[in-house]
């Protein structure tokens, strides 16, 4: 019996912990501001901020350059750092403005008249976020509609085992192989 109780609270804690939901965050309103060269007070002062969950700390320069995120309701923390130190630069007034065109980036994808003709709009192509299978069927395609100048060949398998693409580019791909090439890295992070 005290079995069958206990595997029926179970169940019960696991449909409670499978119905809640994350809130989602708004970030209207969020300023991204870069400070530069700040004091050893205002650094203090900053990372008093963050532990009492007033602002956010996204990255952390050499010389002790920050930027934060600072909600709508901390705005008043960026006049008490500009007065502490001269170098504010204000980089986004609404980080929610940000996110949307980062989503609409990630959700990017060719149009009917692409696909039909085979063909890539390239300004708009290199605007957005292709996961590696896109990245690969694009250099594939380019490679196959000009195989006398370009190729693709793998230079080994990523950490995850995934294909390490290379589109080789010359004049004459078949005898660029003893050429002096130049390497341009991409798809890193």
């Amino acid at each position: 019996m005290f079995l069958l109780v206990l595997c029926i609270w179970g169940l019960i804690v696991a449909i409670d912990c499978d119905e809640i939901d994350e809130e989602e965050v708004n970030y209207e309103d969020y300023k991204i501001i870069r400070v530069r060269h700040p004091s050893d007070s205002l650094i203090d002062y900053t990372e008093a901020l963050v532990e009492a969950e007033k602002i956010d700390v996204l990255t952390r320069g050499l010389d002790n350059s920050m930027d934060l995120m600072v909600p709508s309701e901390s705005h008043d923390v960026i006049k008490t750092i500009t007065s502490s130190c001269g170098e504010v630069q204000v980089l986004h007034e609404n980080m929610e403005g940000v996110l949307d065109d980062v989503d609409s980036l990630m959700t990017c994808s060719r149009t009917k008249r692409e696909k039909r003709s085979g063909s890539y709009n390239f300004p708009r192509f290199f605007k957005c976020y292709h996961e590696v299978e896109g990245q690969h069927k694009f250099l594939k395609e380019l490679a196959n509609a000009h195989p006398d100048r370009a190729e693709t060949f793998s230079i080994g398998t990523s950490y995850q085992g995934r294909d390490l693409l290379a589109i080789r580019i010359s004049e004459n791909v078949g005898s660029s192989h003893n050429k002096p090439m130049i390497w341009i890295d991409g798809n890193i992070h």
